[in-house]
């Protein structure tokens, strides 16, 4: 992760400036406004795909890391005022880096709220607004801005933002774990409406066996990689702590 010194904000203002000029030449406009000002069609997008350069950082470009658990709320943390739960390593984070008082969602739903992130677009633009709807090749990407300017991508966890063809050139390697989500078989019989619902899974497993921990895993890997010449982006999307839970043993 950037040292805070280097990261500073006209990084990513610069980055911010490649993912919004593709919204503005691929069609937040209405037509009579694009073609009044001569934008291009919606479609065509070709013209915004480079973004602008990052500013100099002491020679060096700041790696990114983008860590995402899902379903996790901010006031669970500790270091959000949560006088129930433990969360050190939150808490340090927060207390050696910058902690946003005012950082809302852009919508409740994880994919197309990611697809916002990855493009400046609000959730209205487009029709990125459900979980099965990702981003196309001839759509902005911030993802593909950085490999094109020399970043290696690394997507570790589930896919919810980009469609099966902008993969290639947006991302560098790409690794995910069978889903931790029951899926019902068939002939399997369905619990009685009568018994209790819940989201608490029986048992305690070891972390090691967790989906979360293979990606967590893959992460350190690159991390410790010291001899790196290109910087890097680590999207860490995890599983956890999504419903339903089950704490591997020690965090019960």
């Amino acid at each position: 992760m950037a040292n805070p010194t280097d990261m500073k904000r006209r990084h990513f203002m610069a980055l911010g400036a490649g993912v919004a000029g593709g919204a503005v030449a691929s069609g937040i406009l209405p037509a009579s406004a694009r073609q009044a000002s001569g934008t291009a069609p919606a479609r065509q997008v070709a013209s915004v795909r480079r973004p602008l350069p990052l500013p100099a950082s002491g020679g060096r470009r700041p790696n990114l890391v983008f860590f995402f658990p899902d379903e996790m709320r901010a006031d669970a943390l500790g270091c959000y005022g949560n006088p129930v739960c433990k969360t050190p390593n939150y808490d340090r984070l927060a207390a050696s880096g910058t902690r946003f008082a005012q950082c809302h969602v852009q919508f409740p739903v994880c994919g197309a709220s990611r697809c916002s992130l990855l493009t400046g677009w609000p959730t209205s633009v487009h029709g990125h607004r459900s979980l099965y709807y990702f981003l196309r090749p001839d759509e902005p990407n911030m993802f593909r801005y950085l490999k094109e300017a020399g970043y290696d991508v690394y997507w570790f966890g589930k896919n919810d933002a980009l469609a099966q063809e902008s993969f290639a050139d947006s991302v560098t390697k790409w690794y995910d774990t069978p889903s931790h989500l029951p899926h019902p078989t068939p002939g399997e019989r369905r619990p009685s409406p009568d018994a209790p619902l819940t989201m608490l899974l029986d048992g305690t497993p070891d972390r090691r066996e967790t989906s979360d921990y293979a990606l967590l895993s893959q992460a350190v890997s690159v991390l410790e990689q010291r001899d790196r010449d290109r910087p890097f982006c680590i999207f860490l999307p995890t599983g956890n702590p999504h419903p339903p839970y089950r704490a591997p043993a020690g965090f019960a």
